[in-house]
């Protein structure tokens, strides 16, 4: 065996993109991966099966219950665990002393739903003298369990409370990130054991989950955790009382809002609290139903901000005036200084159908992104709406000087592939001998064009990434000899294409023969 297989570091890395089965199985092959593979197998606990899997077998057996559920659902059967003896401290020395300190992560999303009835959850507690997540002393990550079914209103008063029971026991002071989840009703029982454990544990991390009740929330962030707290997700509705708990976290750094809502001020008093600046923040992505829910939001962000990484998806397609008014308002909201991502994402479909295309297109009325040249630190750049965003030669031109230290660029207009693009492969060459930096481009080009045996005196380049939509294509022979001559270090050739039950066009049937060709290329 090699030397470097010795060394567990090494063998830890090498099992970090392995899942489960085979981490067991390295740990079986000798006594130098035992030790780092059960790390990897203990690493993410999902439920409750590993755990009791480790006590003796005469200890526990599964007893089936009928429980009721709220709301008018109907009783169901459940099964949940009990003790067949007493407990003894010497039943969880296996599990104490070989396995509970790998534990990182705990999602309580098993494939096998059982409970824990509260017996056995006092007994363990007992057992363990009581000690705060004493099953798992190192856990970082926790997730209420089996918040996915919405089980407090499913199984009910029972089930709730035997989960609460035994949730302490997982709970340790290392906890830093935790998932609020989603109930349909809170019992006061799950109410207390969270709010409890929220008050007792130093989080920087807090996922609030879609359904979560926005007061509740509110309470939680305006206590002593929300002076703690470096990264929020709030998967709920933002009302102008919650965005003003929010922006006066001291210490937040990103923050995520699923979704924006009505940020109107209800009186002169609210409206001021909502200029409190976000004092910390450096990572803002955020989903808004329209553009008038974007342009809210962003007017309440100060100028004077730190903020690195911008990124927000719209539901709704807007028209160009909404589109070049948000480009406006991220011109003079965002700090130039300190703004180094960008991205703009439309979720929904094309408002027109192909079919339904305008017969005259006026090709200098599309969007116009140039004033965002504006931040000159920007490594990464992604806009994916259906207004056509089309860069002239002039542009491309720009790019090199107006964002030296570009990444990833990728501007796509979906839907609008009846727009010839005004640029074609040498501006594609050129851009990329300008920007050295850049790994991942997403710009359509004209091919039609191509001889084949172009050859830019910078290549090969080092670009990782190339997508090209269905740009105009005649020869699929020549656009991958070009290819193979200035981008062979590329490994992926990708596209997107429209989305129309019809027939497929010319231009989409040579770009397939190019996808394939170049997979074969790259497999050798």
């Amino acid at each position: 065996m090699h030397q470097a297989l010795q060394i567990p570091e090494i063998i830890r890395t090498i099992l970090e993109g392995s899942n489960t089965k085979k981490a067991l199985a390295v740990a079986l092959t000798c006594r130098a991966f035992l030790e780092p593979g059960l790390d990897r197998v203990w690493h993410t606990l999902r439920g409750f099966t590993e755990i009791v899997s480790c006590f003796p077998e005469d200890l526990c057996e599964v007893e089936r219950r009928d429980v009721r559920g709220l709301n008018g659902n109907p009783t169901v059967e459940v099964e949940v665990l009990v003790l067949r003896r007493a407990l003894k401290v010497a039943d969880l020395e296996r599990y104490l002393t070989k396995y509970s300190h790998r534990i990182r992560v705990f999602t309580g999303i098993n494939t096998r739903l059982f409970f824990l009835s509260n017996e056995v959850s006092q007994a363990l507690q007992m057992a363990t003298e009581y000690r705060p997540g004493a099953l798992s002393p190192h856990l970082e990550t926790f997730y209420w369990p089996f918040f996915a079914q919405q089980y407090e209103t499913y199984y009910g008063r029972e089930c709730s409370a035997m989960v609460s029971a035994f949730v302490p026991l997982l709970l340790s002071s290392t906890v830093a990130s935790f998932c609020l989840p989603y109930f349909e009703i809170v019992q006061p029982i799950t109410s207390t054991t969270i709010q409890l454990a929220l008050s007792r544990l130093r989080l920087t991390k807090l996922n609030v989950l879609t359904g979560a009740h926005v007061s509740w929330v509110q309470e939680v962030l305006q206590g002593p955790l929300g002076n703690q707290l470096r990264n929020l997700r709030l998967n709920i509705v933002t009302s102008p009382q919650l965005l003003v708990c929010v922006k006066a976290l001291p210490q937040l750094r990103y923050l995520h809002l699923g979704v924006v809502g009505n940020l109107l001020p209800l009186n002169a008093a609210l409206t001021t609290e909502l200029t409190i600046p976000f004092p910390s923040l450096l990572n803002f992505t955020f989903f808004a139903k329209d553009y008038s829910k974007v342009a809210a939001i962003l007017e309440l962000i100060p100028t004077t901000n730190g903020i690195r990484h911008l990124g927000f998806t719209v539901d709704n397609p807007g028209i160009k005036d909404e589109v070049r008014e948000t480009i406006d308002i991220i011109r003079v909201r965002m700090n130039p200084w300190t703004l180094a991502s960008l991205r703009w994402v439309e979720r929904g479909g094309p408002r027109q159908a192909p079919q339904t295309v305008p017969i005259d297109v006026d090709i200098h009325g599309s969007v116009d992104i140039s004033p965002l040249f504006l931040f000159k630190n920007l490594t990464r750049f992604k806009i994916s709406i259906q207004e056509p965003v089309q860069l002239s030669p002039n542009q491309v031109d720009q790019i090199p000087l107006a964002w030296p230290t570009i990444q990833s660029l990728k501007v796509r207009s979906p839907g609008r592939n009846h727009l010839a693009p005004l640029i074609d492969y040498e501006h594609i060459l050129s851009l990329i001998d300008g920007c050295r930096s850049l790994r991942k481009l997403s710009l359509p080009f004209d091919t039609t064009r191509l001889a084949g045996n172009e050859t830019s005196p910078g290549a090969p380049y080092s670009l990782e990434t190339l997508q090209v939509d269905d740009c105009p294509i005649y020869s699929p022979t020549r656009v991958v000899a070009f290819l193979k001559a200035n981008f062979r270090k590329t490994t992926t050739i990708t596209r997107q294409t429209p989305e129309d039950a019809g027939e497929r066009s010319l231009f989409c049937q040579r770009w397939d023969i190019v996808e394939k060709e170049w997979a074969a290329y790259c497999s050798t």
